[in-house]
């Protein structure tokens, strides 16, 4: 493995979505991406040997695209691992973990071994169970919902914020200046706040928190 994406024959490298060829505007995409020698959010290649991971029982390979990305994890990696535990053994995972994707398998409930995965390093992987992407485009199957909503915490959130919610970028818009910023919504808060939509930063908050607060909320903007 290199990066996030599996050797394949005659120098072709795939991803969740696409073989790397000719083919489409999709595989011209992560073509040049691959030869800048880089891809979405991290380095694809480094020198020296590979990190070699070797257990006793199957190893599940939780690579996909964007390894550093929120959303990223929550609709490519957790389907991944929600769906390959209910069918499939194995012994680890495999995983690029930055601290807010531990909450996320915390929250999934993974207990296996979790092995790191370092996206900027070749892994040689004995015995690899790889899942194909479950959820391409943002689209989830029915059983992935299901397993998601079976990780909604019960009972009520423990920061409550009414059921009016307004899902703001304003820290975003601080930390990123000029990166995806709404032009006018310190305005728009202040309208919302009439109708009683109180402002949430999901940011600030870890996962099960920001899922007992959207729980509860009836309305969101």
């Amino acid at each position: 493995l290199s990066g996030f994406r599996l050797h394949e024959v005659n120098a072709k490298l795939c991803t969740d979505a696409s073989l790397v060829d000719d083919t489409d505007a999709e595989s011209k995409l992560f073509a040049a991406k691959i030869g800048s020698g880089h891809a979405e959010n991290l380095d694809m290649q480094a020198p020296g040997d590979p990190v070699l991971v070797e257990r006793d029982g199957p190893v599940l390979v939780l690579a996909s695209d964007e390894p550093a990305n929120y959303g990223s994890w929550i609709y490519r990696f957790l389907p991944k691992y929600l769906l390959s535990r209910a069918a499939a053994d194995f012994e680890a995972v495999l995983a690029y973990t930055p601290k807010f994707a531990l909450d996320l398998l915390d929250a999934a409930g993974l207990k296996r071994e979790l092995v790191p995965h370092n996206p900027r390093r070749r892994h040689l992987v004995r015995n690899a169970i790889i899942p194909s992407l479950p959820a391409p485009h943002v689209y989830l199957r029915p059983e992935i919902v299901a397993a998601l909503r079976a990780m909604v915490p019960s009972g009520r959130a423990d920061i409550d914020l009414g059921e009016r919610l307004y899902v703001s970028r304003r820290m975003q818009s601080i930390r990123k200046p000029g990166y995806r910023v709404l032009l006018n919504e310190t305005e728009l808060v202040e309208r919302l706040r009439e109708p009683g939509f109180g402002e949430f930063f999901p940011e600030n908050h870890w996962f099960r928190q920001q899922m007992g607060v959207f729980n509860h909320a009836r309305a969101m903007v």
